[in-house]
């Protein structure tokens, strides 16, 4: 008989597709700690926004700045919230701080301004 070979644990951890590391990155409670549902609609509608802004930074001489990147998620939270789109629910504690979140918002935005692979 042949023993049943035990799984690492390494094999046992979640297999992160770029898909999920993308919704990682589009989700407003890891830099906010903004919680909205339904997330799918949020997830969306962020990366709706960043393909918007790299549209808009071609026209631009420089990146954004994080303080403009700051007050366009807000009107976009704002929007959500306000429109019904999605309800929100008691903010948590953001999991990366927000200027981290928003450097990595300002990176995704020149790759896709640039055409890059993300």
């Amino acid at each position: 008989m042949t023993k049943k070979k035990r799984r690492s644990s390494a094999q046992r951890e979640k297999q992160w597709t770029a898909t999920d590391v993308a919704s990682m990155l589009s989700n407003p409670m890891y830099g906010y700690g903004t919680v909205f549902e339904p997330l799918e609609v949020v997830i969306h509608r962020i990366q709706e926004l960043q393909l918007h802004l790299a549209a808009e930074r071609l026209a631009r001489p420089q990146p954004f700045t994080l303080e403009e990147l700051d007050e366009r998620f807000h009107a976009l939270f704002r929007d959500l919230e306000q429109s019904g789109v999605c309800t929100r629910s008691p903010d948590v504690q953001p999991i990366v701080p927000k200027v981290q979140w928003l450097r990595t918002q300002q990176v995704t935005i020149e790759k896709l301004a640039n055409a890059q692979d993300l």
